[in-house]
């Protein structure tokens, strides 16, 4: 395997998050670029194309904002400066192919957040509590936010 060199982002990377099949690339000015494969919509770019983009494609749906972390899974996830959350792709909580705020993120005063291949996230609160959702392998029930 031989790394390859992105040439196609125009401003330095603070943040790189690998999900599954696909790529997210955070800039020191809060802007997105995705790449990778697009079959569940992780890209954010509105559609499920099978061929994805190899190249990076900024993610104009988050242009308004300031993003300041990014997270990479089965689906895809970013925070943004004044505290929202927004995932996109297909995971438990819906089938998104452009962000979705997280109506609830803002009022968790959000420190950290993660997600996994297996489509389960989690945020970690500034007060230090624990939020989760995704499968529940004790249960058929899907949990949402």
């Amino acid at each position: 395997m031989t790394p390859y060199y992105v040439t196609r982002i125009p401003d330095k990377v603070s943040e790189v998050a690998c999900g599954d099949e696909h790529t997210i690339v955070l800039t020191q000015n809060g802007e997105i670029y995705t790449m990778g494969s697009n079959s569940r919509g992780q890209l954010g770019t509105g559609t499920t194309s099978s061929k994805g983009c190899p190249l990076p494609t900024f993610l104009e749906e988050l242009s308004f904002s300031k993003m300041i972390k990014v997270r990479a899974g089965s689906f895809s996830a970013s925070l943004s400066s004044d505290g929202q959350l927004y995932v996109w792709g297909e995971g438990y909580f819906g089938k998104f192919y452009t962000p979705y705020r997280i109506k609830s993120g803002k009022m968790l005063e959000i420190a950290d957040f993660n997600v996994s291949r297996s489509g389960a996230a989690s945020i970690i609160s500034r007060s230090g509590a624990v939020y989760t959702w995704g499968p529940n392998s004790g249960s058929k029930r899907k949990q949402r936010l």
